[in-house]
């Protein structure tokens, strides 16, 4: 009882979040995300897959909700790998990738003189 954990959970985004959680009576842990923006380098077994060549597949299309630069920044990243564990941030010259390694679904953005659009397949 009152034992901590101190770790960091992080993903193929790079981007990585520190935790600490204090073990109640009851065997439960809680805790918070510190503030601190931290990176490691991750460990062999946690590497990401090698990936193919990427080829973008037919799917749904509309305009972007949120800017995709929101990725550029570390708060962003982290958010959007804890919301899809097992996708790989990618970027090229036209805008970002996002693949998921699991289920082969990707997403990637465009932008025209009207704004961003998001393409999505899977």
């Amino acid at each position: 009882d009152g034992g901590s954990i101190t770790t960091t959970i992080s993903g193929w985004m790079l981007t990585a979040g520190l935790i600490r959680l204090t073990l109640d009576g009851e065997g439960t842990a809680h805790g918070r995300f510190t503030d601190d923006t931290i990176t490691y380098m991750l460990a062999r077994p946690h590497e990401r897959p090698p990936h193919p060549v990427f080829f973008r597949q037919d799917g749904e299309t509309r305009a972007a909700r949120l800017p995709p630069d929101l990725l550029d920044q570390w708060a962003g990243r982290f958010v959007a790998q804890l919301a899809a564990p097992s996708a790989e941030l990618m970027t090229t010259g036209s805008g970002i990738v996002l693949r998921d390694v699991a289920t082969g679904s990707q997403a990637w953005t465009e932008t025209d003189g009207q704004g961003v659009t998001v393409h999505q397949h899977g």
